[in-house]
């Protein structure tokens, strides 16, 4: 069977969401963590889209219970970020660290009436590391990546899940010296 992928925008979709953000320096937990701050994000997101009725007379065709409204393709309901930062001006030392995850999105829209295709929650964390040595001399390092999840699009149906694909991206280092003129 040769799939074909295409893009088709909607007339219009409704999403409605709710965004929490938080930023705080440590020192108020103890003096001795004032280069520390943490960062946190949180939003979630409701979305929705009608079906156009001659798609969903086409799927209907091979699954009679299918609903006449969607989500919009790569919404996620949630996503999480949070990072962990450390800035030591007099030392010239400054790191952080980002995780993020976000929740199940719509990956491919099949108009047959085939399972949507939907992919996975992936969480992710990542590394940067700095230090300015000299004026105008640093070097950073930075990890990508750091957990290397799976990254996973499935289908249900009959409510057992399929793997439509499934891959890692892999870790990432890099290395590098800066000189600033």
């Amino acid at each position: 069977m040769n799939r074909e992928i295409t893009w088709i925008n909607v007339d219009q979709a409704i999403t409605m969401g709710v965004e929490f953000e938080l930023r705080k320096n440590l020192d108020v937990v103890h003096q001795t963590l004032g280069n520390f701050s943490l960062g946190t994000n949180l939003s979630f997101v409701k979305s929705e889209v009608d079906i156009p009725a001659k798609e969903l007379e086409i799927m209907r065709l091979n699954n009679p219970d299918m609903s006449s409204k969607r989500e919009l393709e790569g919404q996620s309901p949630y996503l999480l970020n949070f990072n962990l930062n450390y800035d030591n001006r007099a030392m010239g030392l400054s790191g952080s660290v980002y995780y993020n995850v976000f929740g199940e999105r719509l990956a491919e829209v099949n108009k047959n009436g085939q399972p949507f295709v939907y992919e996975q929650p992936v969480n992710t964390m990542n590394i940067n590391l700095e230090w300015q040595f000299m004026e105008d001399m640093n070097v950073k390092f930075a990890v990508r990546n750091l957990l290397d999840e799976d990254y996973k699009k499935t289908q249900v149906f009959k409510g057992r899940e399929y793997v439509f694909t499934r891959f890692t991206r892999g870790r990432t280092f890099s290395l590098g010296i800066g000189y600033s003129l």
